[in-house]
């Protein structure tokens, strides 16, 4: 091996390291948002008005409740974590009990968070998230909320194709 491909393998291989290292800053920006950001949010829908007074007064809730489950989870214990499990479940029979999607989508993306901040995220992919994207994940007003969360759930099971896929189709003007 000459002297030269020596130093084309040296920068190639300073490239890759480079490359590697963007990845993981990038997935660990993305880890925090989605699973500490994202789920604390406030969201709204005014595409078609939808800001009625029981949408806001559910979406007021709903982050009460979950600012109690983060709460909760970090107390850590088993009585701490039976008490999220059944205010996240409360939650999600609820929204399904008024049939508005945008409560449905929102109690479930919650529900699926919980189950992955309690390291279940198999389980959230299996039970709430496909699903969840089976049906709502053509309509423009929730799949990128749902493309975070597979985001997030294919990371934390150690997917990154599959996480780095649905992060992908997230447009970047959602990040602003």
């Amino acid at each position: 091996m000459g002297k030269s491909d020596k130093k084309l393998k040296s920068k190639k291989s300073r490239l890759i390291l480079l490359i590697a290292a963007i990845l993981v800053v990038v997935g660990a920006g993305a880890g925090v948002y989605f699973g500490y950001i994202l789920p604390h949010t406030k969201k709204t829908d005014t595409s078609a008005g939808s800001t009625d007074k029981a949408t806001t007064a559910y979406q007021e809730k709903l982050k009460q409740d979950q600012d109690k489950v983060t709460k909760l989870v970090n107390a850590g214990d088993a009585q701490s974590i039976d008490q999220a499990t059944q205010l996240v479940n409360t939650n999600v029979t609820t929204a399904q009990a008024t049939g508005d999607d945008r409560q449905i989508v929102d109690a479930q993306l919650a529900k699926a968070s919980f189950m992955m901040d309690i390291g279940q995220a198999q389980q959230a992919l299996d039970t709430v998230l496909l699903p969840l994207n089976d049906k709502y994940g053509n309509n423009n007003t929730y799949k990128y909320d749902i493309y975070g969360s597979l985001a997030r759930a294919y990371r934390e099971i150690g997917d990154t194709a599959k996480a780095d896929s649905y992060f992908n189709q997230i447009p970047s003007e959602g990040w602003n």
